[in-house]
């Protein structure tokens, strides 16, 4: 009896063995197939795969033969060395066969093995040479291929063909329109796309022979330290021994490899603006910028602002910087870049006003210090201000500003005159000024209240040794005179800070009474009274 269907378990041609299976209804049911050696399976659209889903092509001569397809007709290939590659082949030409094998490639990154696609039928149309690159999922072995892309070889330079459809989930690609290329077949070849899960540059494989971490791009055999994994510079012919010797295309000092994971520039610095005596500045400084590595990829790195050129109390722009720390694994800086921005503090409104507490002091015969009155300032923004006298213009020579007091600081009589006018100028902490007019008034002791000692003992104690009257040196053509009994004048002064010592012409006088007369020529007033000249 003869059966339509045929079993095997884990069938394996060897040698030049063939296995047709061209007639109708006839289908060979296996867990596996592998082809070895010159072996062949013809029309293998009749194997049904139990485990494994595809056919597995172990030796460059080995061949896999589809039926004759005919125009527009598609067969799927169900190949693979370790896994499936599902490729969808569709005929734009003649009822033909393909043949499908592979052969060695001569790439040392390659895998020893390229797909060929090829018409059985001379008459057919030729197609194009095609290639299609595939990654793994694993280190080491192709346990999984994931379809990328399809490209036609053109003088060498392989270029995306227009008209493609990739399906990646299925890992699947059909070749839609053979009509318009003129070359011998099409052949996919599957190349090494050597892992690199960290993309420091360093294969996987690599990484795992120099126990390295093949999951942080920071972390790679560099030999001179100087920045560049010893795979790189092998692959560049530099030495990665010396540290001086690395791949430096720009001539910069920087090396390529450290270059092009360095920032070149921030995209997203952006200046501030505050206002005067902002005391929460930093929160409007922004915590991060986004940086362009010199590949052109983009980092943020945190920002951790120094404030120190800022002054919040003056106006102006201030360059504030941050030096980029917490660089990610495998990032650096190798141009010693930093994030700048400006800080603007912007004008601080003048203050409004400022008064003196007291405007009114009382003249001194012996202090000449005399505090007046305190200043005050209307400002709603700053209680910090400085006042100072604005010149030597008006009367301002007779006083002084001390610890925001007014005071008078001078010994001169200034008689006849009790109103003063003085120019102060406010100055905030922003350098706003504001100039103001002050009257100030003194005042003087009327002559008939000025208590007039009547006693005094010029015998050179030190104590009560002469006489005198200053409180009226404040009045203009003042006159202090004294007489003895007998009339005769023995003391006469118009300064009120000279004092009488008790002589006449250089000879002492002898105790008594004698006799006083003081005039104001300012007011015309006049006051006498009786002295007791005492020594003992």
């Amino acid at each position: 009896m003869i059966s339509t269907e045929l079993f095997a378990q884990n069938l394996t041609l060897i040698g030049d063995a063939k296995l047709s299976l061209k007639e109708d209804g006839v289908v060979l049911s296996a867990p596996s197939v592998k082809l070895k050696d010159n072996s062949q399976i013809i029309q293998f659209e009749s194997i049904k795969l139990t485990e494994s889903g595809f056919i597995q092509l172990l030796s460059p001569s080995a061949l896999l033969i589809t039926k004759v397809l005919q125009n527009k007709e598609k067969a799927i290939l169900p190949v693979g060395i370790e896994s499936k590659t599902g490729v969808v082949i569709v005929n734009q030409s003649v009822p033909t066969s393909f043949s499908i094998g592979m052969d060695k490639l001569a790439e040392s990154d390659a895998l020893p093995f390229l797909w060929k696609i090829t018409p059985n039928n001379s008459d057919a149309k030729e197609m194009p040479e095609l290639a299609v690159d595939f990654s793994w999922e694993k280190e080491v072995e192709p346990i999984s291929f994931s379809l990328k892309a399809l490209v036609e070889k053109n003088q060498g330079d392989w270029d995306l063909l227009l008209e493609q459809q990739v399906q990646e989930s299925e890992s699947m690609i059909s070749l839609n329109d053979y009509s318009d290329f003129d070359s011998e077949g099409s052949v996919f070849t599957v190349k090494n796309f050597t892992r690199d899960l960290d993309e420091d540059e360093v294969p996987d494989i690599t990484e795992i022979g120099q126990v390295t971490d093949l999951n942080d791009p920071g972390k790679y055999l560099d030999t001179d330290g100087d920045g560049v994994p010893d795979y790189v510079e092998i692959q560049n012919e530099t030495n990665p021994n010396d540290p001086v010797d690395f791949k430096d295309t720009e001539a910069d000092g920087v090396p390529d490899y450290v270059g092009y994971r360095s920032p070149v520039s921030f995209l997203d610095l952006q200046d501030v603006s505050m206002a005067w005596g902002f005391q929460s500045y930093a929160s409007l400084f922004q915590d991060s910028v986004k940086a362009m590595l010199g590949s052109g990829r983009l980092v943020t790195f945190p920002l951790n602002w120094d404030f120190e050129a800022l002054n919040i109390y003056a106006r102006g722009t201030y360059p504030i910087t941050s030096e980029l720390f917490e660089l990610p694994s495998g990032v650096f800086n190798g141009y010693n870049m930093r994030a700048e921005v400006n800080g603007i503090v912007l004008p601080k409104a003048s203050p409004l006003d400022f008064n003196l507490t007291n405007s009114n002091f009382k003249g001194g015969d012996k202090d000449f210090f005399i505090p007046i009155g305190a200043f005050v300032v209307t400002d709603p923004i700053d209680q910090i201000h400085e006042i100072k006298l604005n010149g030597s213009d008006y009367d301002n020579a007779y006083f002084e500003v001390k610890d925001n007091i007014l005071y008078w600081s001078s010994a001169d009589r200034v008689e006849g005159r009790t109103s003063f006018t003085v120019l102060l100028r406010l100055t905030d902490r922003d350098g706003n000024t504001l100039d103001k007019l002050f009257e100030i008034e003194r005042e003087r002791t009327e002559l008939n209240e000025i208590e007039v000692y009547n006693t005094f003992t010029p015998n050179g104690d030190g104590t009560n040794d002469t006489w005198g009257v200053p409180e009226i040196r404040f009045f203009s053509g003042a006159r202090v005179q004294v007489f003895e009994r007998s009339g005769k004048r023995v003391f006469y002064t118009e300064d009120p800070d000279v004092s009488w010592d008790g002589t006449y012409q250089g000879k002492t006088l002898p105790v008594g009474t004698y006799y006083w007369v003081l005039e104001l020529g300012e007011t015309g007033e006049s006051r006498k009274g009786f002295l007791n000249l005492i020594r003992n």
